[in-house]
């Protein structure tokens, strides 16, 4: 049972922490990171979530993301959720931060309260074209255009992050 940082709407450590299932159940603010990997060409690497996933089964994410362990740092995080998901390592510097913001869910069923720190890095795709993914949470990974990925987008079938998939729009013109 891996436990999470409980923050503050800062991003501060309350010098607590939680399970996930906590987390999310109790509305605390914690740490998110992932990953956009795009290549030469600026097409960009995309995970289809497993269908048994509980939270967005079968939409398109980007290459990888999860949560910050209690006792890991962001960069870590982040290429541990990347070797996981997808089996692909990239060094640390290879990857740039992105963007951060903060993201809020809350239904019948969670009470999600994010601090989302994006990464980006590109690559070379022809160098990368076996992926080892993590069936429990991942169905496939593709190489997409940024009009499919746009696609994607305006037909509701990714994970929400509108303001990241915006911004990388822009990014990649």
């Amino acid at each position: 049972m891996e436990l999470i940082d409980i923050l503050d709407e800062e991003g501060n450590k309350t010098g607590k922490t939680a399970t996930i299932e906590a987390l999310h159940k109790n509305g605390k603010w914690h740490k998110v990171v992932g990953i956009i990997i795009y290549d030469q060409n600026k097409n960009i690497l995309m995970q289809q979530r497993a269908i048994k996933e509980k939270s967005d089964p079968g939409k398109w994410d980007i290459a990888a993301a999860g949560h910050i362990g209690s006792h890991e740092k962001e960069l870590e995080g982040i290429k541990r959720e990347l070797k996981e998901e997808i089996g692909l390592s990239l060094k640390e510097d290879e990857i740039k931060h992105f963007m951060s913001y903060k993201k809020e869910v809350e239904n019948d069923t969670v009470n999600k309260k994010h601090l989302e720190d994006i990464f980006i890095a590109q690559i070379n795709s022809q160098n990368t074209t076996t992926f080892k993914v993590q069936k429990e949470e991942v169905e496939q990974v593709k190489w997409l255009s940024v009009d499919e990925v746009k696609s994607l987008v305006e037909n509701k079938k990714v994970k929400t992050r509108e303001m990241m998939y915006e911004e990388l729009f822009n990014y990649l013109k």
